[in-house]
Order: C-alpha cells, then sequence, then structure tokens
C-alpha cells in the first residue's frame, strides 16, 4: 500500500516554498522560479534547484513529451479538441504537484478552459477552497444546485455561465439545496467551506477571550486576530462588530452536521475512506463511478484530500462531528473491503506502481 504522508504537504494556506526547505528558506531569501518548462516549482537557490531536479525532471519530460505528441496530431479542425485535451492533462497534472503556482495554473485551465470530464466537476470547487478563493467556490455550487434542475443544459453551458453568479449567502441553510441536484463533491466542498469558516470564528473567540485582558492597542489586536483567521469570509466577520461569533459557530455546525448526513445518505462509504484516505490514495485515478458506490467515494477523496489536508483543523473536527452523529466509526460496506483486497493484488489495474505520477510522489 502506497504511503500518503508524502502527499499530505504543508498544512496551511499555499505558500511560494522551496522543496529542500521545509522550514522555510533563510529570512530575507526571495524564491526564484525554476528554470523548467513547467514553472511549476520554486527555490531558494540554484544549488537547491539542481539538487531537486532529478525528483521533479519526470515530470517536465512527461509534459513535453506529451505536448509534442498530441500537437503532433493535430489538423485542420481537430486542433482546438486536442489542444483542450492537451490543457485538461496538463491541469490534472499540475494540481496534484500542489506548489501554489501549480494549483493556481490549474484552477485558471479549468475555469478558462472548460470541459466535458467528471474529474473537472468533482475537482474545481475543492480547489477554489485551496486557494482560499471561498465566495466563489460557494456561488459555484449554488449555481449548479439551482441553475438546471432538468439538466437540459450542456455542461460546457453551464460551467461557463457558473461564474457569472456572485454574493450568494454561505451561511444559509444547506437544507435549500435541492438534494437531488447536488453532486456529492459538492456537498464534500460545502462541507469543507464551512467547517474552514467555524475553525476561523473559534480561533476568533479564544484570541478575544485571550486579548480581552490585555493593554494592546486596538489596531494590533485587529492584526493578531487577522493572523488567526485563513477564510476571506471570516476575515468579514472579524471586522463586522455587529457579528455574534457565538451564534455565528452554532449555526455552523448545525450546518456541518446536517451536511455530515447528507453525504453519509449519499455515499455511505465516503467519511469513511476520507478520514482513512489510504485505501483510496493507494489506487490508480478513478474516472468512471456509480452514484453511492466504492468507488465513487474513492474519486471524490483523490480530488479533495489535498483541500481537506490542508485545511488546518478541519479533519479533526470532522471525526469528532461525525463521531457524535455515528456514522464513520467503522467501515461502512463489504464493497470498500472488496476494493482494498484487489488492490493489494498486483495486475489487478488498481495498483499505481505502474503509474509515472503517483499520488505521493513528489515531481
Amino acid at each position: 500500500m502506497t504511503s500518503t504522508s508524502r502527499f499530505n504537504g504543508p498544512v496551511g494556506p499555499l505558500r511560494h516554498r522551496c522543496p529542500l526547505c521545509p522550514f522555510g528558506p533563510p529570512r530575507g531569501t526571495q524564491l526564484q522560479r525554476s528554470f523548467c518548462r513547467c514553472q511549476a516549482m520554486r527555490y531558494c537557490s540554484r544549488e537547491h534547484a539542481f539538487e531537486h531536479w532529478p525528483q521533479h525532471d519526470p515530470f517536465c519530460h512527461e509534459c513535453d513529451k506529451e505536448y509534442r505528441t498530441r500537437w503532433g496530431w493535430l489538423t485542420g479542425d481537430d486542433l482546438s479538441a486536442y489542444w483542450r485535451s492537451f490543457r485538461g492533462w496538463l491541469a490534472q497534472r499540475m494540481l496534484f504537484i500542489g506548489t501554489l503556482d501549480s494549483v493556481s495554473e490549474a484552477l485558471d485551465q479549468m475555469i478558462r478552459h472548460p470541459m466535458d470530464d467528471r474529474w473537472i466537476r468533482t475537482a474545481l470547487a475543492v480547489t477554489m477552497l485551496r486557494m482560499d478563493r471561498d465566495q466563489e467556490c460557494y456561488d459555484f455550487i449554488w449555481y449548479w444546485a439551482t441553475c438546471d434542475p432538468d439538466r437540459t443544459q450542456d455542461i460546457v453551458t453551464l460551467h461557463q455561465s457558473a461564474f457569472n453568479n456572485y454574493g450568494a449567502n454561505v451561511f444559509e441553510n444547506p437544507c435549500s439545496f435541492p438534494s437531488e441536484h447536488t453532486v456529492l463533491s459538492d456537498r464534500v466542498a460545502l462541507l469543507l467551506l464551512k467547517l474552514k469558516i467555524l475553525v476561523d470564528v473559534r480561533n476568533l473567540k479564544l484570541a478575544r477571550q485571550a486579548l480581552a485582558q490585555s493593554r494592546l492597542p486596538p489596531e494590533l489586536r485587529d492584526q493578531i486576530e487577522l493572523e488567526l483567521v485563513r477564510s476571506p469570509l471570516s476575515a468579514k466577520l472579524q471586522r463586522d462588530l455587529t457579528v455574534s461569533l457565538a451564534e455565528v459557530e452554532a449555526k455552523l455546525e448545525t450546518h456541518a452536521r446536517q451536511l455530515i448526513e447528507a453525504i453519509h445518505k449519499s455515499n455511505e462509504t465516503f467519511l469513511f475512506n476520507l478520514l482513512n484516505s489510504q485505501h483510496a490514495l493507494s489506487v490508480y485515478m478513478i474516472k468512471d463511478f456509480s452514484p453511492g458506490g466504492w468507488d465513487e467515494s474513492a474519486h471524490v477523496v483523490q480530488y479533495s484530500h489535498a483541500a481537506w489536508w490542508q485545511t488546518e483543523g478541519a479533519l479533526d473536527l470532522l471525526e469528532y462531528l461525525a463521531g457524535g452523529l455515528g456514522v464513520a466509526c467503522a467501515e461502512c460496506s463489504v464493497e470498500n473491503e472488496i476494493w482494498t483486497r484487489a488492490a493489494d493484488r498486483e495486475g489487478e489495474g488498481l495498483l499505481r506502481s505502474g503509474e509515472p505520477f503517483r499520488w505521493g510522489t513528489e515531481v
């Protein structure tokens, strides 16, 4: 079974980091973009760039090979289709590198060049959360759940229209979403967004209790509080003195419990697979799946795990709330055991040992 420890990456918002400086570069060092073609990495020094190159070279080499191969296919009317195909392929690879530059580029490709690919539909909302574009994420989910209940429009048209909707109320009850038109990946992204803000609100409450007895000037108190929150939506709460943090906390916790129950009802194996992700992250990237099955939960875990891991406190809070509801304490399906056994057998097409870019591999 492939270890996921290297895949997890640093906790917290995406920042420019040198891959060979786990505790950050020396103070005052300006990270420079790599000299390679992908421009996905940054290094604190030329020495670190050369030292890391053997690990990163396979990715750049495959990008160049894929580009030249697909470009060689293009003739006449095929140009647009194959170029779009290459962009989708590149966006997926850049997404899994996990640097600020690569995730930003992947998100830009997914938004600007929509394709009828299920993985993009799954990955888009949680990728926006990784980039702290929280309001856009919620607007996107809200639009998809309410704009086309009969599913009469094609996915590309809906995708382009989804980013023309602004300002939906993040704090509204998730039960207002039509459940029959909300896919698992959107529920998961919505739950992560609620927990992300809930963690910030609790940090704000603790900070205000601690700072209440201090003699620090108000400007410094505000600066300290803002350093403790991650979501831009939480920063708005911090500045609005009319908002009761206790009421917001209670509301978000209620919403989170409702979403956990809805997710468990939609797919009984998801919560277990997210909290015990080694199984889902050890198989090939799943493209086709059946709603409600183990393959669907593994597919969503594969694309959302990085966002969960990088959101500090979210997984711990999820485990606590789910345990209180009794929905994630044990494996929920014999089907999960069947997939686990299959993943441990060579030659079944599930192990990722033969895939050039595996989950957990630094590139």
